[in-house]
């Protein structure tokens, strides 16, 4: 019985250990694929695409941050490399159903 772990395991840790900024690249290449065999083989285990699924994970980073820190959106905006908070509160909002400021007050 071998102990090795599912290559999509082994993306899965290092993109949540990277809270969502692994790269679809870096990726392929922790797994040593070609940028279109690791979407397909992505794609199949998860069924979703990288950067779908990476999304979810930067967004549960935040909510995380949002909930456990009093960092300012804007400082999770910059810390989650979204390009403006603006940017960083849009994404939020369609995932989430809610403004940053309003998941914040509601799960205090």
């Amino acid at each position: 019985m071998s102990t090795e772990a599912h290559p999509i395991d082994v993306v899965i840790a290092a993109l949540c250990a990277s809270e969502g900024q692994l790269t679809e690249r870096e990726a392929a290449g922790l797994i040593f694929r070609s940028l279109r065999q690791f979407r397909s083989i992505f794609q199949e285990n998860m069924g979703t695409s990288f950067r779908a699924f990476r999304l979810s994970v930067k967004l549960g980073c935040a909510q995380d941050l949002l909930e456990s820190t009093a960092m300012s959106i804007s400082a999770i905006s910059e810390l989650l490399r979204y390009t403006g908070r603006d940017k960083f509160e849009r994404s939020f909002k369609q995932h989430c159903g809610m403004t940053p400021a309003q998941y914040r007050a509601l799960r205090r």
